[in-house]
Formats: C-alpha cells, sequence, structure tokens
C-alpha cells in the first residue's frame, strides 16, 4: 500500500467513524427528546384540562378543553397505517385494536372564546384514526356539526420529511402533519404565508377519545397512546456505534498488516 492510499484510508476512516459517531449521539439525544416526551404525556394525563384560553394552554402536550366548531369542509387527510394486531392483542378498553391503512382525520376548529388566540387563528384537530377501504377511498364518518366542546392534547407541528413519499399539497396528499401547510392550504385565518402562519399555527390538538365512541375516528386513549410510543433510540445508537467501532477496527487491521508487510520488505 502506497503513502499516498494510506493516507487516503486514514482520512476516510477518521471522516466516517466521526459520520458514525455523529449519528450515534444524535440517536442518544432522541432518545432523551423521546422519553421527555412520555413522561409530559404521562404526567398530562393526571392534569384536569385547562381551557384552551388560558396562557399556559398553549405549551406542547398540555391537555387542554375547547369549545366550538368544526370546519369539515377544510378538512385535510393524513395517509398513515396501523402495525397487524397480535392474536388476542386488546386495547385498554377491550377492543381489537385498529390496523392496516388508514388516514387521521384533520379538521380545522374554531374555537368559542374571547382569548386573542382564539379569534385570530383556528385550532386544527386530529379527530383521530379512519380505515380506509381497500382503494384508499375516505369512507363515510360522522361530522359533528353546530357547538361541541373536545379535549385533548397540544402536540407541535410535525416537521417536513427529508425522505419521500412527501405532502402534495395541490393534490391534497399529506403524509406528515405540517400544521403550517395545512393552515396555508386550507386558507385558515392568520396563514397567509409560512412566515405568518408560523406564529399561529405551532401545534395541533390531539383529540381525547370518549368511551362512548362506537364509530371511527376514534380519539387517542392515553393509555394506549403512551404504551405504542416507539422507544428504539438507544439500540440505534448502540448500532451507529458498532459500525463506527467496526469500521475503525478494519481500518487498524489494514494499517497493522501493511507495517507487517514494510518491515519484512
Amino acid at each position: 500500500m502506497s503513502r499516498a492510499r494510506t493516507l487516503l484510508l486514514i482520512v476516510v476512516t477518521l471522516v466516517s467513524t466521526a459520520i458514525l459517531l455523529g449519528l450515534s449521539a444524535w440517536q442518544w439525544q432522541r432518545r432523551g427528546e423521546k422519553r421527555a416526551m412520555i413522561a409530559g404525556v404521562a404526567h398530562a394525563v393526571l392534569q384536569p384540562a385547562i381551557a384552551y384560553a388560558a396562557p399556559a394552554s398553549r405549551r406542547s402536550w398540555t391537555r387542554v378543553s375547547v369549545t366550538g366548531r368544526y370546519l369539515h369542509e377544510k378538512a385535510v387527510y393524513i395517509r398513515t397505517s396501523r402495525p397487524e394486531t397480535k392474536p388476542g392483542e386488546r386495547d385498554s378498553r377491550g377492543n381489537r385494536p385498529y390496523s392496516g391503512y388508514g388516514v387521521m382525520v384533520m379538521t380545522p376548529f374554531m374555537p368559542d372564546c374571547d382569548a386573542s388566540h382564539c379569534k385570530e387563528a383556528a385550532l386544527i384537530v386530529n379527530r383521530g384514526f379512519l380505515p380506509t377501504l381497500p382503494d384508499g377511498k375516505i369512507p363515510p364518518h360522522a361530522l359533528p356539526e353546530g357547538i361541541v366542546s373536545i379535549t385533548g392534547f397540544l402536540r407541535p407541528t410535525e416537521p417536513q420529511r427529508l425522505l419521500p413519499p412527501y405532502n402534495t399539497p395541490e393534490k391534497s396528499v399529506y403524509f406528515t402533519r405540517d400544521i403550517v401547510e395545512i393552515a396555508m392550504r386550507t386558507g385558515l385565518p392568520g396563514a397567509g404565508n409560512r412566515e405568518t402562519a408560523g406564529a399561529y399555527y405551532g401545534h395541533f390538538l390531539d383529540r381525547e377519545g370518549g368511551a362512548e365512541e362506537t364509530a371511527p375516528p376514534f380519539g387517542i386513549v392515553p393509555a394506549d397512546f403512551i404504551k405504542a410510543i416507539p422507544d428504539n433510540h438507544a439500540s440505534y445508537a448502540m448500532t451507529w456505534a458498532s459500525l463506527a467501532a467496526i469500521n475503525l477496527g478494519i481500518a487498524l487491521l489494514l494499517l497493522f498488516r501493511r507495517r507487517n508487510s514494510a518491515a519484512k520488505s
């Protein structure tokens, strides 16, 4: 192995190892964020819901209650899927969980309150998971009319995907809950452009389902929601760190063999 090739090997090894270790560190950071989120949800579940008009009601994972009306004509459907259930699996209510393809029904909601953020913008509500037909068409579902009261958890908007599939708003096809994008596309108050919309639409509401619900879309059940949150970041971090160690070990082995060959010659 020539000196130039040796130098190239060292540079490539150091760069690739640094990248792998960086990915490992990032996964550890995501692990901390995920566990903080789970703890926040678990804490919020135990708290009484506060009125959405209250100043503290706009923090992520706050359990809030709000009265108003749905704008069903502006609903957006987020394509998603649920994993296949195991034999005999039941949720906290004793029902068999839904699985397969479906959508999350994201419906703008106009709050009926006196706070400034109630008057200036709508609140986008995730009404729940709605299984779809094999052809992907949205099946008929309940559309509550008039003034209704709902309870749920405020969640931060989801970032746009780095990898496909991407949202295609012009075709009304969505895969992520980018609330700013949804607000702009549906023409909600205060959503003239992404900069102004970001000031009003940083959160959406995950509606909490009631025991009386008998048809989808079903709101979230906190106990089932917490249980379903994946927490695999520790294993991902260890995988990246292991690859970094293997990468470094192979390079050291090659350099050791080159040194022995040079010594013999």
